[in-house]
């Protein structure tokens, strides 16, 4: 990382501790083998070196699988694919520089550290394990037997993980980056159209009256006129996690306190942890936009839509951008009387632009520091409309002439701004999410209530973090996809096959079946977080394969034993490595999936329950479905000469 230049971060952060569980995998299968052969009464030196030149075709495999699965990660475009980019790089430079370690350090290490068999007393931890093995594959090789007995249950049980996978997958809902708890809330305000500064500013002290004797709130920042001058912006610092309510809680206590203020409106978001927001008028955290060549039919259609979206509960904190009701006073000028009085329009145009947009007009320069002159009107002059029928405008002939005399005044009401999207007139709603809803879920209510009810000439679509969302759910199933690709194209190389990479990949089903299962039965989403520890499920649950069908393969091919006997074989010598692995990676998959790191563990808590149900329920089923799967395709080699 020091060397790529990356920084630690939550996503780097995140890949090391992942990798924790995983990483010693490579050493854990080289220790296992070379004790197995020190157990046949090879001394530690002979045993070393034979052992871990039995295991070395596994661990290269293994290794070169595990990083494939994050390599496509590497080439995904967009925003979300420049944020896993320095994930993935770092847990690939992790896991390749394991297993190089575990082929030169660890047999180094068990060569000078292990001991020759009944030279040492067992310890109780030992003793413990070895009995615990041992009862353990006395429960396993009979059930063995009785499924490689009966392969068609077996074939049954995992065609029904690949449909339970695939209906899981389309029916959870979906979520981008779940809001995570940062301490921050910020409450978006809007008065009515043509609400002055002053008046913001007196309804911002009094929401701010309302908050600050909260004990949830450390302190607060107040911007009274943000981008316009009805709209502002409070920031909302709240005290540490273990001394407040949490996030989503605080926002509905917020929203009731301040929910009735007069003659204001506030929109209460949490602070994304990273922002794709449009603009700066958004006053939550997704948004969908309207363009249209007429703005007539926009500013008509987009109210009725901003009303369907606040009547409907798959969605809060409903506002849109449209700001048709700004009183306005139309200047006409009077051509004829202007020229009478030597009064150009630019004359005009000259005095407003003094009078009223806070020009500067000059620089002084002092010793230490610069000043700007700016010439404005006095507050009280503009606060009345009237004031123009007072004021006077010098002509060429350096006379006053009143302005009343040469302009007509006109009070309307028009849009206090005309925002575009790619040139075309445009109307941006907000919104979020309610608690136990996701962004799925709204985006399909959205596309529910505008088909087919979209007047000619009226585009919709989302924009900012909606719209990153949905390409990257595109482009993660792809993802995911190319992760499988890939790594059958490795494992068809290695193994010089075309079956038995598909016999190491029948681990895939039962693991995504069970990740994916997780999170139904915990309420989770579907989320990018989600996706990693999919990913990583295909390269930690393929090792279980590798071990398995190498030690097979290896006894057919030079050994010459029948397939039957060389995959019972396997799996009973490899049942201690497997459990040994897939443990260590399920316990280092446990923190996160108890959300342990405060406020903002608790957005990646997908992730981990993602990989420790899919490892649990994978375990129960690979070591049944494997076997039974490699015993098929064998039998329909020889049958049928295949490759």
């Amino acid at each position: 990382m020091y060397l790529l230049g990356y920084s630690i971060d939550i996503f780097s952060l995140l890949a090391i501790t992942l990798s924790i569980g995983f990483l010693i995998d490579d050493a854990i299968v080289v220790l296992e083998n070379n004790v197995r052969h020190i157990q046949m009464g090879k001394s530690p030196f002979d045993a070393s070196l034979e052992g871990s030149k039995e295991i070395s075709t596994t661990i290269f495999t293994m290794t070169l699988c595990l990083a494939a699965a994050f390599i496509p990660m590497l080439f995904m475009g967009g925003v979300v694919g420049r944020i896993f980019r320095e994930f993935a790089v770092t847990i690939v430079t992790a896991v390749l520089m394991s297993g190089f370690v575990s082929l030169t350090l660890t047999p180094m290490l068990t060569s000078q550290f292990l001991k020759p068999i009944g030279t040492d007393k067992k310890s109780r931890i030992e003793e413990f394990g070895d009995r615990f093995n041992d009862k353990m594959k006395k429960i396993y090789e009979p059930l063995l037997h009785w499924v490689m007995g009966h392969r068609i249950v077996m074939l049954i049980l995992g065609t029904g993980c690949i449909l339970g996978s695939i209906f899981l997958f389309t029916t959870l809902p979906k979520d981008f980056l779940p809001p995570e708890d940062v301490g921050f809330i910020d409450i978006s305000t809007r008065a009515r159209d043509g609400t002055s500064p002053f008046l913001m500013q007196e309804y911002h002290t009094k929401i701010c009256d309302f908050l600050k004797n909260d004990s949830n709130v450390e302190s607060m920042f107040s911007v009274s006129s943000f981008s316009n001058a009805n709209e502002g912006i409070i920031f909302v610092r709240l005290n540490p996690y273990k001394d407040r309510l949490p996030m989503f809680q605080c926002i509905q206590k917020f929203d009731a306190l301040v929910r009735h203020t007069p003659g204001i409106n506030c929109y209460i978001s949490p602070l994304p942890l990273i922002n794709f927001q449009v603009g700066t008028t958004a006053h939550a955290l997704y948004q969908y936009s309207l363009t249209g060549l007429h703005p007539e039919t926009l500013y008509a259609y987009a109210p009725i839509l901003l009303a369907k979206l606040k009547n409907d509960p798959h969605f809060t904190a409903v506002s849109s951008d449209l700001h048709s009701d700004q009183p306005q006073l139309e200047l006409h000028i009077d051509r004829e009387r202007a020229y009478n009085y030597n009064v150009s329009a630019e004359d005009i145009e000259n005095y407003f632009t003094y009078a009223y947009s806070d020009n500067k007009i000059s620089l002084i320069n002092a010793s230490i520091n610069q000043y700007d002159v700016i010439i404005e009107t006095l507050p009280k002059f503009y606060q009345d409309p009237t004031v123009l029928s007072k004021l006077y405008v010098r002509s060429k002939t350096n006379h006053l002439v009143p302005l009343s005399e040469i302009l007509q005044v006109k009070e309307t009401v028009g849009p206090l701004t005309v925002n575009h999207v790619n040139g075309q007139p445009a109307v941006s709603i907000s919104f979020n999410v309610p608690e136990g809803g996701t962004l799925g879920e709204s985006l399909s209510r959205i596309a529910a209530l505008t088909k087919d009810s979209l007047p000619s000439g009226i585009q919709g679509k989302v924009v900012g973090t909606a719209d990153v969302f949905q390409a990257s759910f595109s482009s993660l199933t792809f993802l995911l996809i190319l992760a499988i690709f890939v790594i059958y194209i490795i494992l068809g190389i290695l193994y010089e096959s075309f079956i038995h990479p598909l016999t190491v990949m029948s681990t895939l089903p039962p693991a995504m079946f069970g990740g994916l299962l997780t999170l139904f039965i915990f309420g989770q989403t579907l989320s990018v977080y989600s996706f990693v520890g999919l990913i990583l499920l295909i390269g930690i649950v393929l090792k279980n394969g590798i071990m398995m069908v190498d030690f097979a393969n290896n006894a057919v091919q030079n050994e010459k034993k029948p397939a039957y006997d060389a995959i019972i074989e396997a799996c009973l010598v490899r049942f201690r490595p497997i459990m040994m692995t897939t443990i260590a990676a399920l316990m280092g998959a446990v923190p996160i999936a108890l959300g342990v790191g405060g406020a903002l563990a608790q957005g990646r808590i997908s992730l981990g329950l993602c990989v420790v149900g899919g490892l649990m329920i994978s375990q129960a089923l690979t070591l049944l479905l494997t076997p039974v799967l490699y015993y098929t395709f064998e039998i329909l080699r020889l049958s049928m000469r295949w490759k």
